[in-house]
C-alpha cells in the first residue's frame, strides 16, 4: 500500500509525493525477544519527532518508547539545525532511553555504536562514526544523531538514517548519501529500524556491565578520525588540529597545530571538520 503527502517544495508549488509507509508489525515481529519491551508510535506526518518524544518524556513516559514518521516538518538537527527528507525516504525515529546515571552523558556515543551496527547488521553496509555524532560512508554524511536531555533520568535520542535519498542542504555543505546509493539496492526501513533497536539494547546491556570503558573501545573500532585533522569553531575562533584520542566521558582530545593538547566537549564546540588535506 502506497500513501500520498502533499508537501510545499518551494513557495506556492505543491507536490504530491507517494511512497510506502513504515510497516510497524514487521517492525514488532523482529523484536518479539528483545531485552527491552519496545513500544513503537508510527505517525504518518508530524512536526518532529523529537518534540513528540521530549513531550512523552516529560508526561512521564518511561524508556523504550520509539516515536517514528514518514514524514516531519520541522526536524530538529544539532545546535538548532534542521533536518529535511522527502516523504518516505528516511528513517525518522525519536526514542527514549534510561541508561545507568554513570552512562547518561555518554548516550550521544551509545546510539552512534548502535547505529553503525543496526546498518551492518540490517544490511551489510560497514559505516562509520565521525565526532560528535555523525555516521560516515564513503566520506560522505548518512546518519545524523541528536541526543536531548529533559529534566530527569531520561534521555531523548533522535535518529536521522538517509535510506532512499540523501537530503541537501547539510550544515556547512557538507555531503550526504543513502543507503540505496551505497549499496546499489533497495534497502527497506523495517528491518533496518528493528537492526538499529537491538543494537541499543544489547549495547545498554554490555556497558552496564563493563562501564565507559566499553563505550569507549566500542567508539573507537568503528571511527577512523584518529590521526586525521580536523577544524571546529570554539566560540567564535575556528582552530586547526589533529583528532588524538576519545575520552571516557566521550570528549575528544586534539592536538591544536602549535602542540598543545585541548580536550573538546560536544555541546561547547560546531563545525566539525574533517575533509581537510591531510598531512
Amino acid at each position: 500500500m502506497c500513501r500520498v503527502i502533499t508537501v510545499l517544495s518551494k513557495p506556492q508549488l505543491v507536490k504530491e509525493i507517494e511512497f510506502r509507509p513504515l510497516d510497524v508489525e514487521a517492525v514488532k515481529a523482529r523484536l518479539e525477544a528483545s531485552a527491552i519491551p519496545w513500544s513503537i508510535r508510527h505517525l504518518a506526518e508530524c512536526s518532529s519527532t523529537q518534540d513528540l518524544a521530549e513531550e512523552a518524556a516529560l508526561g512521564g513516559h518511561g524508556p523504550g518508547l520509539v516515536v517514528s514518521t514518514d514524514f516531519q516538518r520541522t526536524g530538529r538537527g544539532r545546535r538548532g539545525g534542521t533536518w529535511t527528507a522527502r516523504p518516505g525516504s528516511s528513517l525518522l525515529v525519536s526514542i527514549l532511553l534510561q541508561p545507568p546515571p554513570a552512562l547518561l552523558p555518554l548516550t550521544p556515543l551509545l546510539a552512534g555504536i548502535a547505529v553503525v551496527q543496526g546498518i551492518e547488521s540490517s544490511c551489510g553496509l560497514r559505516a562509520e562514526l565521525e565526532w560528535p555524532n555523525d555516521v560516515m560512508a564513503g566520506g560522505r554524511k548518512l546518519a545524523g544523531i541528536l541526543v536531548q536531555r529533559p529534566p530527569g533520568p531520561t534521555a531523548v535520542v533522535g535518529i536521522g538514517v538517509n535510506v532512499r535519498a540523501a537530503p541537501s542542504g547539510l550544515e556547512d555543505g557538507a555531503r550526504a548519501t543513502c543507503l540505496n546509493s551505497e549499496l546499489g539496492r533497495t534497502v527497506a526501513r523495517e528491518p533496518l529500524l528493528a537492526g538499529i533497536l537491538e543494537a541499543i539494547a544489547g549495547g545498554l546491556q554490555q556497558a552496564a556491565l563493563s562501564g565507559p570503558a566499553w563505550v569507549r573501545r566500542a567508539w573507537l573500532a568503528r571511527t577512523s578520525m584518529m590521526g586525521r585533522r580536523l577544524a571546529f569553531e570554539d566560540g567564535t575562533t575556528e582552530r586547526v588540529g589533529t583528532a588524538q584520542d576519545l575520552l571516557e566521558d566521550g570528549a575528544l582530545v586534539v592536538r591544536l597545530d602549535d602542540g598543545s593538547p585541548l580536550r573538546l566537549v560536544a555541546g561547547a564546540v560546531r563545525h566539525v571538520r574533517t575533509d581537510l588535506p591531510q598531512s
